[in-house]
């Protein structure tokens, strides 16, 4: 959704498949609290390598491109992970929701955006 008026990209993603949390402790079982694994998540090119054409992309790519003004929010299990171009914070949910929730505040007065 395009807030007009603040110039604001909200885009929400949610994922009801397997979630993110569990296949990245199977996959590294050193990491074992969920705070540690959605920290892992937005590294730089960090995959599980769940499929052929996984590069670990997704969500580094979308937190490097924040900029000062955006909010970047993951909820997955019992952690909700923000971010915006320069931090990073760990919250802890009170309810375990299963899948993946991604929000993107996004200012987008700086570039230029068509809506066909």
């Amino acid at each position: 959704m395009i807030e007009k008026d603040t110039q604001v990209l909200d885009a929400t993603i949610c994922d009801f498949g397997a979630g993110m949390i569990q296949p990245i402790k199977e996959s590294f079982p050193q990491i074992v609290s969920d705070e540690e694994v959605i920290r892992k998540s937005i590294e730089a090119k960090f995959t599980i390598g769940s499929s052929l054409h996984n590069g670990g992309m997704g969500l580094d790519n979308i937190r490097s491109s924040c900029t000062e003004n955006d909010k970047l929010s993951i909820f997955s299990n019992t952690v909700c992970l923000e971010a915006d171009s320069e931090d990073v914070s760990v919250h802890k949910l009170d309810f375990d929701f299963r899948e993946l929730l991604l929000i993107l505040a996004s200012h987008y007065h700086i570039c230029q955006i068509r809506i066909i």
